[in-house]
């Protein structure tokens, strides 16, 4: 009987982290989902995706283009998103780094 306990608590901690990996890749916060009410309505309420992205980019646990893709949306759509609310969009780094990182993205 122990063992078969030990066993269903592994697999509900499986499970679990499991989730949890789901729901980090969608750019959801742990606060986020545990203050929706079944997890679900995040998936199913773009405009909740919208707002949960929003909010990550403005404490900036994302970047802009993370949080585009936790909306759902793309890089000018979000960054539209954010000027339609007036929200400053920052610039985070300089045209030299910029340079460099495009060099490693184009392997050139």
């Amino acid at each position: 009987m122990k063992k078969q306990k030990i066993e269903l608590v592994e697999r509900v901690q499986k499970a679990r982290a499991r989730s949890m990996k789901l729901i980090d890749d969608q750019g959801f916060s742990t606060l986020a989902v545990t203050q929706s009410k079944t997890g679900a309505d995040l998936l199913e309420k773009p405009e909740l995706k919208t707002e949960i992205a929003i909010e990550r980019y403005k404490k900036g646990d994302l970047t802009l283009w993370g949080a585009a893709r936790a909306a759902g949306c793309s890089l000018e759509e979000f960054k539209e998103i954010l000027r339609s609310r007036g929200i400053v969009i920052k610039i985070s780094s300089s045209k030299k780094e910029s340079n460099a990182r495009l060099k490693r993205l184009t392997c050139v």
